[in-house]
């Protein structure tokens, strides 16, 4: 029973004294922590150990005023060295960085708006693909207006090749053919030029009119000859043509005189 109570004993003062020794107890390092404040922006005057003077000029800490009045005087009396510090480096390069990007923001704007102005210039004077008035109505316009033509030149040639080749040796039908493959080159360098819309559709209107004219003078011209080659020739006429009531014609003359109202 007493060895029991020995070894309970014993065993709670070894656990009590291993308890003290592992107990752990918050160390705090004024010196360190004012350091850190001071290394960032938080505080820079919170000196420790304290280095100040009571009213009879004497020392509070005789440590504190030797490391901080003695040997490090110059930092302790200096100027503020706080990095972020309101009027430290890095909040002046920070509202310097926010200007920075706000002259930034406007030249892009203003980029982005040249851009889009130039754009739209390119895309409303541009040719080709892009031109619009061209690809919509007048594509369609010329073509017809070509197809007609040719259409005309095609029926003559298949109907009376002789009158087709004797054209194509006149100057008149010379002439117009080369006034329609010039006007297809004027169509083709308004709709690849670079040019405003406006000039363009109206350049393209002074094509149109000019072609409706011209094509209508040349189909008056085939028709004109189309018809005349379909007259008899001279030897094909017959030299006398006879009258009624066996008049002659002398009789006939005379007859339309007497009548003839002057």
């Amino acid at each position: 029973m007493y060895k029991f109570i020995y070894s309970a004993l014993l065993l709670f003062f070894v656990l009590t004294e291993v308890r003290s020794q592992t107990t752990s107890s918050t160390v705090v390092d004024k010196q360190n922590n004012g350091q850190l404040k001071r290394m960032v922006m938080i505080q820079w005057d919170d000196w420790e150990p304290d280095p100040g003077s009571n009213f009879l000029g004497i020392p509070k800490n005789i440590q504190g005023f030797l490391y901080w009045q003695v040997l490090h005087r110059s930092y302790y009396k200096g100027s503020d060295l706080r990095p972020w510090k309101p009027t430290g480096p890095f909040p002046q390069n920070y509202a310097s960085l926010l200007l920075q990007y706000e002259e930034d923001k406007k030249i892009r704007d203003q980029t982005k708006s040249i851009y889009q102005t130039d754009f739209s210039t390119m895309v409303n004077m541009s040719g080709g693909e892009l031109d619009i008035p061209y690809q919509i109505f007048f594509k369609g316009k010329f073509n017809s207006l070509f197809d007609a033509l040719n259409k005309d030149l095609v029926y003559i040639a298949k109907t009376n090749p002789k009158l087709f080749n004797e054209l194509q040796q006149q100057e008149g039908f010379q002439t117009l053919m080369e006034w329609f493959e010039e006007a297809k080159d004027r169509i083709e360098v308004i709709h690849q030029s670079f040019a405003d819309k406006g000039k363009r559709i109206e350049a393209y209107l002074d094509v149109v009119n000019e072609m409706r004219s011209k094509s209508s003078v040349f189909a008056s011209y085939l028709q004109l000859h189309y018809f005349l080659n379909q007259l008899p020739v001279l030897g094909q006429i017959p030299t006398t043509v006879p009258t009624s009531d066996g008049k002659t014609d002398k009789q006939i003359v005379e007859e339309i005189l007497k009548t003839w109202r002057y």
